[in-house]
């Protein structure tokens, strides 16, 4: 039985947690190559090596599938800002690190779930990184210590980083082959411009 508001049937049996994993994997695997009109429910199936008939005892539909592997990636989007957030508060970097610390982070997360993202924008829905915890802790982050900029620097770069990952995505959906933004180069922008 799903539980009220889950997009996923949770599994009860270490079998089930598996075969789930293999879907999720199957999907993620798919929609980083491909597109997520092109993923179908047989095919996605087949790679995972698991049935129809499993694919719908965990999710009512391929739809749910997809908000499923959203809100994986928007929990794993909050934990790697939550991270980050506690190392810069714990080890009182300065501004140039924080930033540092931040892009690379954000970069190697778009990196990994750029196919799921891409789907979310093919759909029109929400990128994890479109809430206002992801704001307010980004704006943590570049608040803390003596070398806070002001709040108005602070909400514009926060925006420029967030449109940059956007970017990658589309920019990605459009040529497979694109690489990440210098990351380094994309930091001391953001530090001038922070400064």
């Amino acid at each position: 039985m799903a539980e009220v508001g889950s997009r996923v049937r949770p599994p009860q049996q270490a079998r089930s947690r598996l075969t789930l994993k293999r879907l999720e994997d199957a999907a993620r695997i798919h929609l980083a190559e491909g597109t997520w009109e092109s993923l179908g429910v047989a095919a996605l199936c087949r790679d995972a090596e698991s049935s129809v008939g499993a694919f719908y005892a965990r999710f009512t539909d391929k739809d749910a599938l997809l908000m499923h592997l959203s809100d994986t990636a928007a929990s794993e989007f909050e934990a790697m800002l939550g991270w980050c957030q506690g190392d810069v508060e714990n080890r009182h970097l300065p501004m140039l690190s924080r930033v540092r610390q931040v892009v690379a982070a954000l970069q190697r997360y778009v990196v990994r779930h750029r196919g799921v993202l891409r789907a979310l924008l093919d759909q029109r829905r929400d990128l994890p990184w479109e809430t206002a915890v992801a704001h307010t802790a980004l704006d943590r982050i570049l608040s803390a210590g003596p070398d806070a900029p002001p709040s108005e620097r602070r909400h514009t770069a926060i925006r420029v980083m967030l449109d940059a990952l956007a970017g990658f995505v589309v920019s990605h959906r459009a040529q497979r082959s694109a690489e990440p933004p210098d990351s380094e180069a994309f930091t001391q922008m953001l530090v001038r411009y922070l400064g």
